[in-house]
């Protein structure tokens, strides 16, 4: 299955391994992924964080779907991602 979906065996699913696992677990749900880039953010690592959540995997229900820029960011961000995603 690629995506998530509501289907009342994936939630009780879920929901089961959120209540019993001995791990932490990180629990999504059907919403809206998205990645928040600070006007303090550090950019080189921004810039790897929002590589991971999306393009690592981006066919699973928690890959990020949406990146949300402070309005003092949106230049320096998407010139630094230009030249990152190049190399």
């Amino acid at each position: 299955m690629d995506r998530c979906d509501d289907s009342s065996w994936w939630r009780r699913l879920i929901q089961y391994v959120v209540n019993n696992s001995k791990i932490p677990v990180i629990e999504t749900g059907s919403g809206v992924v998205h990645g928040y880039v600070d006007e303090t953010a550090d950019l080189e690592m921004t810039l790897k964080v929002l590589e991971n959540a999306k393009l690592s995997r981006p066919s699973v229900c928690n890959a990020m779907e949406t990146i949300l820029l402070h309005a003092s960011r949106v230049e320096d961000f998407w010139t630094s991602y230009y030249f990152y995603a190049r190399e």
